[in-house]
């Protein structure tokens, strides 16, 4: 089973889906610390890893990371293991909801949908709700939102850590910027910025290659992220906007490169944003994937922006509404959209840095 999972997160890697990839490298190595809790006879020991385990529950970089290798077989997969698991999980203090997405990509592990044929047969497929199958529970889908108010507390979080600093300001850029994904902030060149629209283009690398006309988002430029910029971008302008991916041409042969950069990266950003919610008293596992979740949802539920709007902001699909070629975003609207996102209680400073615009 673990040769299936390497091969499923090299194939996501390869489509420049980071985010999914981090998803099924978390689901293998959360089912073989529990093959190792398994494995032991002890009370004593057991308790001490269960200890163990929430101890480092959110340490995904460094020494201190709980990286526990084990060998896992297909046909040990059984509704007794899933159920044990699952035990195992919830006292090591996994959320339902992480639970359910954990037993979800087992399950597409297991169905292998692009091969020839299931790893388990049917007879002793593990899932299903009939007696004597392990059924997931419904949690519904996970919420990964936060309020603009969580926003902007975030974004006002004060601390002398570098560390810390950095991983709050990528966090706020990325909502600010149209929710965009860690991925395509790394990619973000100087170049990107259309000084006459104050606004950053570029396409998402997700669908790059996925559609015959390219589709651009466009993002007007406010002020934190300028102010971002000016902290944590690079002092030249004929590059990268941000250092993650310094040293390395945006070039395909390139590509494996990038995303082992992006990755290590990623990693403590995210190691950075739980030890921030947890200081701020926000879920305990943040993470930049919030804030596409979190910019989507408030230009929906709370400022009732137009559908459609917010699928040309973000850059999704429109081609299935016959009414979207009717819908025209110009740089104006776009900006009198992003700027309600703004803390209208903050003083944010002058735009006119010299260093971006």
């Amino acid at each position: 089973m673990n040769e299936a999972f390497d091969q499923k997160i090299a194939l996501l890697e390869s489509e420049y889906r980071i985010g999914s990839a981090g998803v099924y490298k978390a689901t293998i190595k959360a089912l073989m610390r529990y093959k190792y809790f398994r494995q032991l006879r002890n009370r004593v020991d057991k308790n001490a890893f269960i200890a163990l385990c929430k101890e480092k529950r959110h340490i995904t970089i460094g020494k201190e990371v709980l990286d526990i290798a084990q060998t896992i077989r297909f046909e040990e997969i059984t509704p007794e293991f899933l159920e044990e698991c699952e035990k195992f999980w919830f006292e090591t203090e996994i959320t339902p909801a992480t639970m359910g997405i954990y037993m979800r990509t087992l399950r597409a592990i297991i169905n292998n949908n692009r091969g020839d044929k299931p790893y388990i047969d049917a007879e002793k497929y593990p899932f299903g709700v009939s007696r004597g199958k392990y059924a997931i529970p419904e949690g519904g889908r996970r919420e990964i939102a936060l309020s603009i108010e969580q926003i902007w507390k975030i974004e006002d979080y004060q601390t002398e850590n570098i560390t810390l600093a950095t991983a709050r300001d990528i966090f706020v850029f990325m909502f600010y910027c149209n929710g965009l994904n860690f991925g395509d902030l790394c990619r973000l060149r100087y170049e990107n910025i259309d000084v006459s629209n104050d606004e950053i283009v570029f396409q998402r690398k997700k669908t790059l290659r996925k559609t015959a006309k390219p589709t651009f988002i466009y993002v007007p430029i406010l002020p934190p992220m300028i102010e971002i910029i000016n902290r944590q971008g690079n002092k030249e302008q004929d590059g990268y906007i941000f250092p993650f991916l310094n040293g390395i041409e945006p070039t395909d042969s390139n590509e494996r490169k990038i995303i082992n950069a992006m990755r290590l990266s990623l990693d403590q950003i995210n190691t950075s944003l739980k030890q921030i919610a947890n200081e701020l008293g926000l879920d305990p596992d943040l993470s930049t994937s919030y804030t596409r979740n979190s910019y989507i949802t408030h230009l929906t539920s709370e400022l009732l922006v137009n559908p459609i709007v917010v699928r040309k902001m973000v850059g999704h699909s429109t081609r299935k509404d016959v009414t979207a070629g009717y819908v025209k975003l110009t740089a104006k609207k776009r900006r009198e959209i992003n700027l309600k996102l703004l803390n209208p209680e903050k003083n944010y400073a002058a735009i006119n840095s010299g260093r971006v615009i």
